[in-house]
C-alpha cells in the first residue's frame, strides 16, 4: 500500500500542472511534482489494484505490481513529456510490471507447505479457490497477452485509443485483437464450465 500525504483539496484529482504541457519542456516543481503524483495514486490506485489483480494470482502479488508502478511513475514524472493521457501510461507502466511479475513467475514457483504437504502424501489439496470460477480458469487459460488486452477493455474500461497507447499498437489492432481475444475466452469459457 502506498501511502502519500494529503493533497492539496483544491487540485483536480490527476491534473497536470500547466508546467508539464509546455513547449519548453520546463522541469516541474518539486510541490507541483507531488501534486501531480498524488493526484494520480488518488485517482487510479484501486482500478489498477482491480486491473492488476486479473492477471496476476493474489492481491498481495497486485499491491506489490501496482506500488512499483507508481515508484517508476513518480521516477518519471521528471522526465516525461507532456502527460496527455495519464491513465494510459500508468496502465502501460502497471501491464510491463505485471507482464515481467509472470515471466518470473514462471520460473520461480512457490508452493505453500500445506499444499506440498498434501501432494507428497498422495492427497487431494485445497487447490485454488479460484480455479473452481469458469471465468477465472477460462481467463487463465488464454495467453497472457489476450488476457491483458480483454482486462484492459474490461476490467481497466479503456477505450480502443487508449489500449493502443497501453500497447504500442494502433486502435483498429486492438479492435482485431478484442474480437479474436473474445473468441479465444469463449472456447476456453466451454471448456472450462463443462458440459
Amino acid at each position: 500500500m502506498i501511502h502519500v500525504q494529503p493533497a492539496d483539496p483544491e487540485a483536480r484529482v490527476g491534473a497536470v500542472p500547466a508546467a508539464h504541457h509546455g513547449a519548453g519542456g520546463a522541469a516541474l516543481a518539486r510541490d507541483e511534482l507531488e501534486t501531480l503524483y498524488i493526484g494520480l495514486v488518488r485517482a487510479y490506485h484501486a482500478p489498477l489494484i482491480g486491473y492488476v489483480h486479473s492477471l496476476v494470482p493474489g492481491i498481495q502479488q497486485a499491491e506489490d505490481v501496482v506500488q512499483d508502478t507508481f515508484v517508476r511513475a513518480y521516477a518519471s514524472l521528471p522526465t516525461v513529456g507532456g502527460l496527455d493521457n495519464p491513465k494510459a501510461w500508468l496502465y502501460r507502466i502497471a501491464t510491463n510490471l505485471a507482464i515481467d511479475h509472470i515471466r518470473r513467475g514462471r520460473r520461480v514457483r512457490w508452493v505453500s507447505l500445506d499444499r506440498l504437504a498434501h501432494v507428497l502424501r498422495g492427497a487431494e489439496g485445497p487447490g485454488d479457490p479460484a480455479a473452481a470460477d469458469p471465468v477465472r480458469r477460462a481467463l487463465a487459460a488464454l495467453a497472457p497477452d489476450e488476457r491483458t488486452l480483454l482486462m484492459l477493455f474490461a476490467q481497466a474500461e479503456l477505450t480502443a485509443p487508449e489500449v493502443a497507447e497501453v500497447l504500442g499498437i494502433t486502435a483498429a489492432a486492438a479492435r482485431k485483437r478484442r474480437q479474436r481475444a473474445r473468441e479465444a475466452f469463449m472456447l476456453a469459457y466451454r471448456k472450462a464450465a463443462g458440459p
